[in-house]
Parts: C-alpha cells; sequence; structure tokens
C-alpha cells in the first residue's frame, strides 16, 4: 500500500513537471518511476533522452545559433511525455480492475477486427437479399457473428495504445462510410474516445477532430464530445504539438462545429448537477412518492374493478398529488428535465444490474427495438413502445434498463405507465416538431448522459474519469480560443445561469468583461465577484455601473451589501439613503437601513426607522425583535419589555430568551431573569455561550462594572446547570 502511495505521488510529480515543462526535473524523476514499476527499459530511455537535452543546453551555453532549437525541445517534451504515458499504462494495468478483461478481449489488432466485421457486415447483407429472393427458403441471418464482430471492434478500438502504420486511416474509413452500421460506427466513436483519454496519441486526436465534422448526426455528437474531453485532459500538453494546434485552427474556422461545441460543452457542465439533483430526489420527492403508493394503488384497483374510466382514475390520482404538495414537485422536476437536467439518473442508476450491462460495450450502444435483448416488446404493432422509446428524454442506456423492466411488469401496471408518459411523449414530439435543432440537442445531451451512467456506475472504474475534472474546464485555454469571445460569454453565461459563480467568474475574465461598457455584462461580472466573496473587486464594478446608469435600486443595494462586507459602514449607510430616496416606502430598504444603523451602533436612529417600519407593519416579528433589542440599547428598558411580550411565545429563539433576560436582569427581575436564561440554555445547548459573550460585550458600558458581570456569568453558569 505505501510503495503504490509513492508511486503515485512520482507519477502527480511528474505530470506537474512535464505540464510546467520543467524538463530537466522530469528527466529525473522518470527513471525513479520506471525502477519502482520495473521497468528498466523504460529508465534506459529517459536516460537517452536525458543525453539529448544536456547536448542541446550545452549549445545554448556555448551561443551557438540554432534556427531548431525549439523545434528539439518539443521532441523531446513529447518523447517525455510518451514514456511518461507508457508508465502510467503500465502502473494502470497492474492496478486498474478494467484492464482484467483486455488479454480476453483483445486478441486481434485493429485491421483484423475491421476486416472480420465488414466480412460479417456482407454475409447479413447477402442472406437478406437471399430472403427477399427466396421467401421460402429459411435462410438464417448471421447476426449474432456480427454483434460479435462489432463488439470485438469496440475493445479492439479501446485498448488500442498506438496506432500503426494506416490503422488510423482504417478505422477512419470504416467510420466516415455511410453503409456500415450507424450504431456500431457511433460505438466506434466512443471506443476511440475512450483510448485517447486512456493513452494519449496525437493520431486519436487528429482522427476525432475531423469526425466533429461529419455528416451523421450520432458521428458528429460523439466526436464533438470527444474535442471537449481530450482538450480537458491534455490542456497542458497540446502546445508541444503541432499538427494538434494546427487541427485546432482549422475546427476554429468551421462556425457550425464551434457553435455546436459550445452547446456541447453546456450539457457536460450540467452533469455537475446530477448528484444535487439525486439528493433532492431521494430525500424530498421519494418519501412523498412512498407515502401516496398505497392510497393511489387503492384507487387504480377501486378504478379497475367499477370500470371507471382511465381518465378520471388520473385526475383523482393528481388530486392527491395537489393535497400533499407532489403536484408542484413533479412540475419543478419536469421543468428541469425540459431544460435538460438528468434527472433520471436516481431511478435508473438501481437498474443497472442487468446482466446486458455487463459490457461496456452495450453502454454506449444507440437504441434500437431490433436488438436481441429487447426486441420481443415491440412484436407486432406496439404503438406505445414504439411512442415511449422516441422519448429524447430519456438516454439510450436507461432505455434499454426500461425495457428489462418491462419484460417483468404484468399488463396492468404497463397500462398505468402509459398515462404517466403520455403528457411527456406529446410535449417532447411538439417541441420536436417546433424547433428543428431540439433532436440534435437531446441526442447530445443523452448520449452525455449515458458516459455519465458509464463512469460513475460501472464496476470496472476506468483510471481516468473526465466527470471529475469538469470543474476545471473553465482553465482550459485550447476550449476557449476555439470558443472565441461571443461563444466564451455565451458559455459564461450558462455557468452564471447554473449558479457556478467561480466557474463564471473565470470565463468572463477571460472576455475581457472588466473593459466593457455593457452593463449587463459588468452586472453579472459584478455580481460572480460578490458571489465568491471578492467584495472589492465587485464593488468597483457596481461604481462603475453606477456611474454609467445611475439610480438603479438594485445596484445600489449590492454596493451597500459590498461596503459592509469591506468594513465601510457609513458609505453602505450613504447607499441606502440614496436608495430610500428612489423608493421612501420600501420596508426591505428601510429594513436593511435600520439593520446597517445598528451594526454601526447608532442605536437611537435604527430605533427610529424600526418604529417607522412597526407603523405600517405591526405584527412583523422580526421588527418587534429589534425594536424589543434596539430600545434596551438606547437605555429605554420598560418599552424594550414591552416590544419582547409582544412577541408570541410559541415563536420566540433562544437570542430573543436571552436578551429579554439581561433586560429583565437590568431591571433587578432576577427571578425571571433567572427563568429566562434558562429557557435560552434549553432552546439552543451548543451556541448557549457564544451568545452570551456577544450579548454581554453589547452591555459592558451598562453594567456597573466588570466585576458585575464577572458575577452575571458565574451565577448563569451555576443556574443552566441546576
Amino acid at each position: 500500500m505505501e510503495a503504490t502511495k509513492n508511486i503515485k505521488k512520482t507519477i502527480e510529480q511528474l505530470e506537474q513537471c512535464l505540464s510546467e515543462q520543467r524538463l530537466a526535473e522530469a528527466l529525473r524523476l522518470l527513471p525513479i518511476l520506471a525502477d519502482k514499476l520495473q521497468q528498466g527499459a523504460m529508465a534506459s530511455k529517459a536516460d537517452e533522452i536525458k543525453l539529448v537535452y544536456e547536448q542541446m543546453l550545452l549549445f545554448v551555453l556555448k551561443g551557438t545559433a540554432d534556427a531548431q532549437r525549439e523545434q528539439i525541445f518539443r521532441q523531446l517534451m513529447q518523447k517525455a511525455y510518451a514514456l511518461f504515458d507508457d508508465l502510467c499504462e503500465v502502473y494502470c494495468m497492474q492496478n486498474t480492475t478494467f484492464f482484467d478483461c483486455r488479454s480476453n478481449r483483445q486478441t486481434h489488432s485493429l485491421s483484423v477486427c475491421l476486416e472480420r466485421l465488414q466480412a460479417a457486415q456482407d454475409r447479413v447483407s447477402l442472406n437478406g437479399l437471399l430472403n427477399e429472393a427466396f421467401a421460402d427458403v429459411n435462410t438464417h441471418t448471421p447476426t449474432a457473428n456480427l454483434a460479435k464482430q462489432q463488439t470485438d471492434l469496440y475493445y479492439s478500438v479501446f485498448f488500442t495504445s498506438h496506432f500503426y502504420e494506416n490503422e488510423a486511416q482504417q478505422l477512419s474509413a470504416f467510420i466516415t462510410d455511410e453503409s456500415n452500421d450507424v450504431a456500431c460506427r457511433s460505438v466506434a466513436v466512443t471506443a476511440l474516445m475512450m483510448s485517447a483519454l486512456r493513452y494519449f496519441q496525437q493520431e486519436k486526436m487528429l482522427l476525432l477532430f475531423s469526425l466533429a465534422g461529419n455528416r451523421t448526426d450520432s458521428i458528429r455528437q460523439r466526436a464533438l464530445v470527444a474535442v471537449v474531453l481530450l482538450l480537458l485532459r491534455y490542456n497542458n500538453r497540446l502546445s508541444c504539438y503541432e499538427k494538434v494546434q494546427n487541427a485546432l485552427q482549422n475546427f476554429a474556422a468551421d462556425t457550425e462545429a464551434v457553435r455546436e461545441l459550445e452547446q456541447v460543452l453546456c450539457h457536460l457542465i450540467r452533469t455537475g448537477e446530477t448528484e444535487l439533483i439525486n439528493q433532492k430526489i431521494k430525500e424530498d420527492l421519494l418519501p412523498d412518492m412512498m407515502r401516496v403508493t398505497p392510497t393511489l394503488n387503492d384507487k387504480w384497483r377501486d378504478a379497475k374493478e367499477k370500470d371507471t374510466d382511465e381518465e378520471t382514475a388520473m385526475d383523482e390520482a393528481l388530486e392527491l398529488f395537489d393535497e400533499i404538495g407532489l403536484t408542484e414537485k413533479l412540475e419543478q422536476l419536469n421543468e428541469m428535465q425540459r431544460e435538460g437536467s438528468d434527472v433520471n439518473m436516481s431511478a435508473f442508476s438501481e437498474l443497472k444490474s442487468f446482466p446486458f450491462f455487463d459490457e461496456s460495450f452495450n453502454w454506449f450502444l444507440p437504441f434500437s427495438s431490433k436488438n436481441e435483448a429487447v426486441k420481443s416488446l415491440f412484436e407486432g404493432n406496439n404503438e406505445f413502445m414504439s411512442l415511449l422509446m422516441s422519448i429524447d428524454t430519456m438516454c439510450d442506456s436507461d432505455k434499454y434498463s426500461f425495457c428489462f423492466i418491462l419484460q417483468q411488469l404484468p399488463a396492468s401496471q404497463i397500462d398505468f405507465m402509459k398515462q404517466g408518459f403520455k403528457a411527456q411523449i406529446e410535449d417532447v414530439n411538439d417541441r420536436m416538431q417546433t424547433d428543428a435543432r431540439l433532436t440534435f440537442l437531446l441526442q447530445t445531451n443523452n448520449y452525455v448522459q449515458c458516459l455519465y451512467r458509464f463512469y460513475k456506475l460501472f464496476p470496472q472504474k476506468m483510471s481516468y474519469n473526465p466527470f471529475v475534472h469538469l470543474g476545471e474546464l473553465s482553465g482550459v485555454n485550447a476550449l476557449w480560443q476555439l470558443l472565441g469571445d461571443k461563444g466564451q460569454l455565451s458559455v459564461a453565461d450558462f455557468y452564471f445561469s447554473r449558479k457556478m459563480y467561480a466557474e463564471a467568474l473565470t470565463v468572463y475574465e477571460r472576455a475581457n468583461v472588466s473593459e466593457s461598457a455593457d452593463t449587463t455584462l459588468l452586472r453579472k461580472l459584478a455580481y460572480a465577484h460578490q458571489r465568491v466573496g471578492e467584495w472589492r473587486k465587485a464593488l468597483e464594478l457596481y461604481t462603475k455601473i453606477d456611474l454609467l446608469m445611475p439610480e438603479q435600486k438594485w445596484i445600489l443595494r449590492q454596493m451597500a451589501l459590498c461596503h459592509k462586507n469591506c468594513g465601510e459602514g457609513e458609505q453602505a449607510l450613504s447607499c441606502y439613503r440614496r436608495l430610500l430616496q428612489l423608493a421612501p416606502d420600501d420596508n426591505k430598504i428601510q429594513m436593511s437601513f435600520a439593520t446597517c444603523l445598528y451594526e454601526q451602533k447608532k442605536y437611537a436612529e435604527a430605533l427610529e426607522v424600526y418604529f417607522k417600519i412597526n407603523y405600517f407593519n405591526p405584527d412583523n416579528e422580526n421588527v418587534l425583535r429589534a425594536i424589543a433589542w434596539c430600545a434596551f440599547l438606547c437605555g429605554k428598558t420598560e418599552q424594550s419589555e414591552t416590544y419582547f411580550s409582544k412577541i408570541p411565545t410559541a415563536n420566540l429563539v433562544a437570542i430573543d430568551y436571552l436578551r429579554w433576560a439581561f433586560v429583565a436582569f437590568s431591571q433587578n427581575n432576577l427571578d425571571k431573569a433567572s427563568t429566562l436564561f434558562r429557557q435560552a440554555y434549553l432552546c439552543d445547548k451548543q451556541s448557549f455561550w457564544s451568545n452570551f459573550e456577544s450579548v454581554a460585550a453589547l452591555l459592558k458600558e451598562s453594567l456597573s462594572t466588570k466585576e458585575m458581570l464577572w458575577n452575571l456569568t458565574e451565577y448563569v453558569n451555576l443556574l443552566i446547570y441546576k
């Protein structure tokens, strides 16, 4: 265990050195890592690279002019990275369970797999023609062999570290040939991406970049996802590869591809919400569903017995949902789903234990009703199943899971599901008819969800999980250069809309928003600074907006808040006074103003404002609390007592009892003070003493001596533990 930790630490150090192009230090660490992994030949390769690097540095120190020096350094970096990759591959093979199946799966080269797959496809096509020509002949279609060859190709691509000779061209020809099965071509793109994520090779990246412009939607979608994830994975090394840099420049010139890349990026960013949604469903929605299920089953059974129509039964169910607030929660969930959020992960994560999902190949397989595993459900004219499987808000992986569940359910429960999915089917179909781009976007999002499920749920974990690193996207230089200023702002706005303020801030700053005169952008940038606690930077931007568009209430409020957090109470009060000139009767502004006065220890002025608020809102308990306490701090103990007594006893909290206890103590009413102190302790034992100290600190001047405060503290200490 200790040895493994040391190896991981060395790998991390090496990766850092290479990313910062500290080649000399990397060449010192590479032989050390090779020795730890017992790879003597690789240690020798590191020494060879080191010797060339030494010679190059000697030429530099002697002042020898060398026009090729930069290119040589880049080549040395590539060799160092390649050696690092080989060593990481060895480490992963020794420590990652997924590689256990490598020897069983990768039995043939990529070229052989492509040849066998082509032969299997030709055989299936020939048998199809024979069946058409001789309808009375029982000709067996060799689909089982075809499925095996497709799976073999997937594993061959996935486990390929290096493309040799013309293998990359062969794979490209297969994927781009529209006569080949689109599902197999699509899965091959995923295998290529995962191969590239596992082991870097320039040719893999170049092929995926070229596929991002393919005419077939599923090919293009998967390649675009691959582009984002590969740029994330290899952000720090791309400058070493001139061909990759050229490919990125060509990609940036394709405006349509860049626009789609922007959308793909947003889909990937959205996966960061999935765990929060799962938690909300499990802790909030499911308990309500469990509570209502028995009643719902009774209603459904009664409806069947009384021959009530399905519509009436469904109306009764919806009324039951309304009663417990479930309808609103479901509507929120549906709205999130319409926006593209993954609300199905929670339900379908438990349905990936079917044998079908033992093969990683199947996690990425586009859904097909002709698949041997599910085709029995679609026999006959099953309109419901056909419609259900056309819903693009359910990813392909989940569709297979859903079919496996349906195979185990009685017809009555399937009838109930028809009603539940009817509205969703109609909603999606209507939107798809009105928006030609929606299908592409939904399918792309669904593929991202399939990927997320695989990396999250597949038992044999990958050595690299891109979804763990999506928080680093805002630092991927090549990605943002591809998107340009317009794309950057669009994605920054998306981050902002998802309340991912730190990431939004990074991208806004990349686009130099702070230099803009666009007040909408400046406002977002300022608010992002504010939400990450950079109050001074936020204040500077709000001040700039205030100069461009003075007397904006929202801006003045944020300026006041920033001034307060910067310790500038007087400036905050100035902002509130300007606000009150704009909206003199706004209770929220008045409350904020009074609170700011209180924090500045201007108790008398604060009390005056609180009284004004109380006049128009006599039942506002927060105002009653504020008046009671401010009155006491102003020496008006009787008035304080009066207002504390106006707060309903049931609504008194620990701090109320504590403050009221000090009021009673100042009136020499020790019996009442003792009762209130004890009640405050019982309400919040954990925070009692910290609250006591903070209140006492405000009253040091009103307590006659430090000795009196000490005696009170001791007395309360004895009192609460009686």
